[in-house]
């Protein structure tokens, strides 16, 4: 008896390594099938993109140098914000003003790709954050995240002039999960994080304990100041309401305080000095 092979019987043999159960005619072939079917359709190869563009395009249609972190590849990272995130990206630079990522008053965190600074636009949900120079980046939670895209390279046909280094567009949850996390690090740093989902409405809030560095920085030839961060805290809130299922109106609100000690070299020249700074920021963002 003979058996008339089809072209996906073929190729189902070729894949599983053997043509006998195709020959057989039996149900293996079609359960071979099913199998490469399923295995095929379980790997996500093009990833939808939209800072490039300002449209949903495939990762391949992108003419762009790209980097999407998505909510696993965040969660992975064990990173705190968006600037733990990002510091350590192909391309990137990134300056802290204060200790450990933190901001002091008006003097703010920085990014820079390809190490343009006047030229990197920080987004968050599309909404330009850096046009007038200031912009915390570690005062956007992890939790909050759906997605980071960096798009690396000049953008300033779509963007304009702020956006010839390359643009980083931070786009925020619609959904959060119910979840209450507390962390500990060295320096004493502590951080306890509530998340609430609802139907239309979700808020992360954050309270975190910066810890001590001491010392902290000290000159190099031995006459000097150097400093100390003798303590800091940041209180943080971020929250949004569903309007329409094509609108979202998300608020976020965080305070930061912190407090360094200036000590001259050679020890004993005149007692410490100690600097107080602070920070309240509200930034409301739509999200269409």
């Amino acid at each position: 008896m003979k058996t008339k092979l089809s072209k996906s019987m073929l190729m189902t043999a070729l894949i599983c390594g053997s043509i006998v159960p195709v020959l057989c005619g039996g149900a293996s072939v079609y359960a071979a099938e099913a199998a490469a079917e399923d295995a095929l359709s379980s790997f996500e190869l093009n990833p939808m993109i939209i800072t490039a563009q300002r449209v949903e395009t495939n990762d391949l249609n992108t003419p762009a140098a790209v980097e999407i972190y998505d909510e696993k590849k965040i969660e992975q990272s064990g990173a705190a914000n968006a600037f733990d995130v990002l510091q350590d990206s192909l391309g990137v630079t990134m300056h802290s003003q204060g200790f450990n990522g933190t901001s002091m008053g008006t003097m703010t965190s920085k990014i820079m790709i390809r190490g343009v600074e006047r030229g990197t636009l920080v987004l968050v949900n599309g909404v330009p954050m850096n046009q007038d120079g200031k912009y915390n980046l570690e005062d956007i939670p992890t939790e909050s995240i759906e997605r980071i895209e960096l798009v690396r390279g000049g953008g300033s046909v779509l963007y304009g002039s702020e956006a010839t280094g390359g643009v980083v567009n931070i786009i925020t949850k619609e959904k959060m999960k119910n979840k209450v996390s507390v962390s500990a690090g060295n320096y004493g740093k502590e951080k306890y994080t509530l998340s609430l989902g609802l139907d239309r409405f979700n808020l992360v809030a954050g309270l975190e304990n910066r810890g001590t560095a001491r010392p902290m920085s000290r000159p190099v030839t031995g006459t000097g100041n150097g400093y100390d961060y003798i303590k800091g805290e940041r209180k943080s809130i971020l929250w949004n309401y569903k309007i329409t299922d094509g609108l979202v109106f998300t608020h976020a609100y965080s305070k930061n305080r912190h407090r360094y000690e200036q000590r001259a070299f050679p020890a004993g020249t005149h007692p410490g000095i100690f600097n107080d700074y602070s920070d309240k920021d509200n930034n409301f963002l739509p999200k269409l």
